[in-house]
């Protein structure tokens, strides 16, 4: 992700929404991964040993960031300012608008980009925790 350009609009839809479904997919897994191992360990003589709440809040924090993800690349595609028709009896946007609405867009966008890459950036997986 730290390689993505687009322009608000349609070619942030097209370049955000796969990125959007592959981390889904692929935090899927870690989540379901750290939730299984919290939920065994929480239920488990594990929570009597010196230095198990740091483990588990490391893998509460993993299934968090991982979640994150997806609702920072989410928050993105709300962000972007997508170019449809207004509603019968409104005028439509002239250019200057337009770019005035893009202008405001694109750190909002860039914000919620750099989230989501700060999020995958600093999760440790479950293998990495081991």
């Amino acid at each position: 992700m730290h390689d993505v350009s687009y322009t608000p609009g349609t070619d942030a839809l097209r370049r955000i929404s796969p990125l959007l479904l592959q981390a889904q997919d692929r935090t899927a897994t870690a989540t379901a991964t750290a939730m299984v191992r919290l939920t065994t360990l929480d239920n488990s003589a594990y929570t009597h040993v010196a230095g198990s709440r740091p483990s588990l809040d490391l893998l509460s924090s993993v299934v968090s960031s991982s979640s994150l993800v997806g609702t920072d690349l989410a928050h993105l595609l709300l962000a972007n300012p997508y170019e449809g028709a207004q509603f019968a009896g409104y005028p439509a946007d002239d250019e200057a608008e337009r770019a005035a609405r893009h202008a405001e867009a694109i750190p909002k966008m860039s914000g919620h980009l750099n989230d989501a890459v700060h999020q995958l950036d600093g999760t440790p997986t479950p293998a990495r925790s081991r």
